[in-house]
């Protein structure tokens, strides 16, 4: 499957809380803020349902690639599964929701290649957990510039876009 990365640093808590629902007539929802690693952990879910199962169906939909900008709603998502799967597709609102948080402090340890100390807990408490933050260096200038675009996106594109409709 193209657009999948082949090295993911696994968030094992959220594949074991899901693991119990893959091939179930659930659809699976995570919920969080930008940038917490949603994309990553279906990357990771993926990963592991193509080792353990075999021809396994995956119908993977990137809603921020334009192919795919018809989709706006639970009926045009229905149409299109139905219509790229080999079974019927049926997404009749039973769902699982999994609320993923930023990284813990013994996952920002493991991204970041950090063995526990006060420092290294200083640096998670100024910067936060986001796991994008590993591919930068964790200086002041760099991870305060990269956060602040961050929860402009949020604030302007998120909310404001969501209440001026």
């Amino acid at each position: 499957m193209s657009g999948v990365p082949s090295h993911i640093i696994h968030r094992n808590r959220y594949l074991n809380a899901l693991e119990p629902f893959i091939d179930k007539q659930f659809i699976k929802v995570l919920v969080a803020q930008r940038r917490v690693g949603k994309s990553y952990l279906l990357y990771q879910l993926i990963q592991h349902i193509k080792k353990t199962k075999e021809n396994p169906r995956i119908i993977y939909i990137n809603k921020e690639d334009l192919a795919y900008a018809n989709i706006k709603n639970a009926k045009d998502l229905n149409e299109y599964v139905t219509l790229n799967s080999a079974k019927t597709g049926n997404l009749s609102g039973r769902y699982i929701e999994q609320v993923v948080y930023s990284l813990s402090f013994l996952e920002f340890l493991e991204f970041h290649s950090l063995t526990a100390s006060e420092d290294a807990l200083e640096k998670y408490i100024k910067f936060g957990g986001l796991p994008y933050l590993k591919h930068l260096p964790l200086e002041d200038d760099i991870v305060f510039e990269y956060l602040k675009n961050i929860y402009s996106t949020i604030i302007y594109r998120d909310k404001l876009n969501r209440f001026n409709k």
